[in-house]
């Protein structure tokens, strides 16, 4: 009976192994489609799991990462890194989210980061969760948008006519100086009014 139960007692055990081996190979899976970078570290910064856009990111393969840190692996790391984020959270206890980095290995990339403690039934911190994305491209279409803003207002500002813009309810949402001095009222004044209000004002009526 003794044995029998041994025997039991193993064979669940494998069982549930398999279970085990058969999840993590799922979320892997899983980690290693997705399009931005994930990583678990331990309260020493090392490595726990990490998937393969970040493994592709930082070069080499995955087993040389884990149970190291990122110096450990690719040296000294010049000014602000993910490392870095990921050791503030590990000592703080706090989340750190979307912040952006230009790493000193990957000149002209941009990338935003969010780093989350992550916590052990005991409530004692076990590690740190990272996510992080590369955000050039976005980064590049908001500069060329806002150059291009500039760009009109300046156009419209010093045009010498009268350019204004109303939306549905009648109220002013952009006037140029040419038309701040027909009404002589500043931005602040027109934009969000009624246009009735000024055309009042200047017939005096």
């Amino acid at each position: 009976t003794g044995y029998r139960g041994t025997g039991s007692d193993i064979t669940e055990l494998k069982r549930m192994a398999h279970e085990n081996a058969e999840k993590s190979a799922l979320l892997q899976t899983i980690f290693d489609a997705a399009p931005v970078s994930f990583s678990f570290r331990d309260t020493g910064g090392r490595f726990v799991f990490l998937n393969k856009r970040l493994v592709d990111d930082m070069g080499g393969q995955a087993e040389d990462y884990i149970g190291k840190t990122t110096s450990e692996v690719l040296g000294s790391i010049l000014g602000e890194s993910a490392e870095g984020i990921v050791m503030k959270v590990l000592g703080s206890k706090q989340p750190i989210m979307d912040q952006e980095l230009r790493p000193e290995r990957r000149p002209g990339q941009i990338y935003r980061f969010s780093v989350v403690p992550v916590f052990d039934d005991e409530g004692a911190i076990s590690g740190a969760l990272s996510i992080g994305l590369e955000v050039t491209a976005q980064k590049e279409t908001e500069e060329a948008v806002r150059r291009n803003e500039s760009l009109l207002r300046s156009v419209i500002d010093n045009s010498p006519a009268a350019i204004s813009l109303k939306g549905l309810d009648d109220r002013f949402k952009l006037v140029n100086k040419t038309v701040l001095s027909m009404h002589d009222a500043t931005e602040a004044q027109m934009v969000g009014e009624l246009d009735s209000v000024f055309f009042t004002k200047k017939h005096g009526s």
